[in-house]
């Protein structure tokens, strides 16, 4: 029963490779390997234990989200604090790390300059 189950999964394996899987499109046409255009004005807002974070929508079709990063420092040490998808006015709001591990923000330390970057 093994060999013949292998069997039928190597002839599958050759057909697809040989036949493709159907459709007009390549493989090229599918994946969009271009990297998207640099995210322009991003500008962050300090409140109290908070931050909200805007950019000028990108308008490229394939887009599906933005990255957003934070760190201390304006060269180094950004990390992913989070993500949101596209849309007209998009924006973050960043409400600090979870400290105690409880699943909630504790909020941004006041007085600390925070830098940002989108992706």
């Amino acid at each position: 029963m093994r060999v013949s189950v292998r069997i039928v999964l190597v002839a599958l394996v050759i057909f697809v490779s040989v036949w493709g899987c159907g459709g007009d499109q390549n493989i090229q046409s599918l994946i969009d390997l271009k990297a998207p255009a640099t995210v322009k004005n991003v500008q962050a807002f300090p409140a109290d234990r908070k931050s909200r974070v805007s950019w000028t929508p990108n308008t490229e079709p394939a887009l599906v989200g933005y990255n957003i990063y934070r760190s201390t420092s304006a060269q180094q040490g950004f990390q992913l604090v989070g993500s949101t998808g596209i849309s007209q006015s998009p924006f973050f709001e960043d409400l600090g790390p979870d400290l105690n591990g409880d699943g909630v923000p504790d909020g941004l330390v006041n007085n600390v300059r925070y830098h940002y970057k989108v992706t």
